[in-house]
């Protein structure tokens, strides 16, 4: 049986207080850690069983410090290029992050509650109408660099999202073929 700190589930990162609770839960997290392979070893289990057993808290440790990482690189500024729309939540957190705002800030300048804000940042902006997108980059002085291109027939977007709807969509029926 795992220990209790097994049991935890991600904190929001998205705030100095989230990023310095991602801190301590890293810090448990590893000490569980140890704690557990110490057991799993006394019970006598190879290194091998060891490390398959504990491969998926090493996943939730690793996940946990890139998040670290992320609040980091966001403090500093430094936003990674995005190539899709649906990815856009990211950069506009780390840009609030980079200029130092709070949500609660954010949320008096666009004039909408702070509740708001939150669920936008926790789900990532997902959902969010693009007019609510544009004033938050607007504000945060964001610059998106869009590039809209038709397709040549018989090519297919590399976009996630057209990739999902074709999987999706059922197949097409192929026209007949003309006999001469």
């Amino acid at each position: 049986m795992f220990p209790e700190i097994f049991r935890l589930s991600k904190p929001d990162i998205h705030t100095a207080a989230g990023q310095r609770q991602t801190r301590r839960t890293l810090k448990d997290w590893e000490a569980g850690m140890k704690a557990q392979r110490r057991q799993l070893k006394k019970q006598g289990y190879t290194a091998e069983q060891v490390q398959r057993g504990m491969d998926p808290a090493e996943c939730f440790r690793h996940d946990l410090m890139e998040q670290i990482e992320w609040y980091e690189r966001a403090k500093r500024g430094i936003l990674r290029p995005q190539t899709s729309l649906e990815c856009i939540g990211l950069p506009l957190i780390a840009a609030r992050i980079a200029r130092g705002w709070s949500r609660k800030a954010l949320a008096e300048r666009l004039e909408i509650p702070e509740p708001d804000v939150i669920r936008y940042e926790r789900n990532e902006y997902h959902a969010v109408p693009i007019h609510i997108i544009r004033k938050v980059a607007v504000l945060l002085r964001l610059e998106f660099d869009i590039q809209v291109r038709l397709l040549k027939n018989g090519k297919e977007s590399s976009d996630s999202y057209a990739m999902m709807n074709r999987r999706a969509a059922p197949p097409r029926a192929k026209p007949p073929s003309k006999k001469p």
